[in-house]
């Protein structure tokens, strides 16, 4: 009889332990499929911020883009990106330093990039708050003053000065300022703005011997030419080693109003 018990006892137990265990599987197994369900989740949302990461680099333009050039391109090969490889590579914490180092170079960079861009509010704030007018690019020695001159933002240029820009510093390589830069691209306001501020109009490129009075007679930029000769630029300057002056420039380029100038200066012929 006690054995016919614990038969039914044991039946009874067994009962109710399969249900209990079917439970626990599925429980388990919901677990699991959720869990699963949630990484890829994380793992698509990780991907979209990464390519808009990756998209927001790219769309770095003027000197931030070659000076943070580096970094950025060892942040997005963290990202999985320019190998075209999905962004679930190493991703996440892996690229916690490549990020770093890339905010890191953008924020130096940021006065750079406002005054290149034309970003006056930005540029005000910045000056605000302390950043360096005369802070040089460590890709090409350039300098706030020379994006804005060169992009024509006058406004930015006369925010410059006032915090005490430096109107001669030459980019490293070219020897280029940001005078030659305004009077190649035709920005008259600004080289008005340089000259008052002591810009020198004779500095030389370290390429070519070339200055700003032959920069803006190849370019036919008359006002320009006017200004420069008004402040002393020298009209028999010689590029080297092809011995070219202003007055050849203007006149293969057929600017006649600056030859007439540059001869009423007593240019050599």
């Amino acid at each position: 009889m006690d054995q016919e018990v614990k038969w039914v006892v044991v039946k009874k137990w067994r009962h109710f332990v399969h249900p209990v265990r079917t439970i626990q599987t599925k429980l388990r197994n919901r677990g699991i499929a959720i869990f699963l369900f949630c990484w890829v989740v994380m793992a698509g949302l990780y991907g979209c911020a990464a390519l808009k990461e990756v998209r927001e680099m790219e769309s770095v333009t003027g000197p931030c883009k070659l000076e943070c050039y580096e970094e950025g391109n060892k942040h997005a090969n963290c990202l999985g990106y320019n190998s075209g490889l999905a962004a679930s590579g190493a991703g996440g914490g892996a690229c916690t330093q490549t990020r770093a180092r890339y905010v890191e170079c953008m924020n130096k960079c940021r006065l750079h990039h406002a005054s290149w861009n034309g970003d006056q509010q930005t540029v005000r704030r910045l000056l605000e708050k302390g950043a360096d007018v005369n802070m040089k690019l460590s890709s090409n020695g350039g300098t706030a003053l020379m994006s804005a001159s060169e992009n024509g933002h006058t406004e930015i240029v006369k925010l410059l000065l006032e915090k005490g820009a430096d109107v001669n510093v030459k980019l490293s390589a070219s020897g280029t300022t940001a005078l030659m830069l305004a009077s190649w691209h035709g920005h008259t306001e600004i080289v008005k703005l340089l000259l008052e501020k002591g810009a020198d109009v004779n500095i030389k490129l370290s390429s070519n011997g070339g200055t700003a009075l032959m920069l803006a007679s190849e370019s036919g930029r008359t006002e320009i030419v006017k200004l420069l000769l008004e402040k002393g630029a020298d009209v028999n300057m010689k590029l080297s080693p092809s011995g070219g002056t202003a007055l050849m420039s203007a006149s293969q380029n057929g600017h006649t109003e600056i030859v007439k100038l540059l001869r009423e200066k007593g240019v050599d012929e």
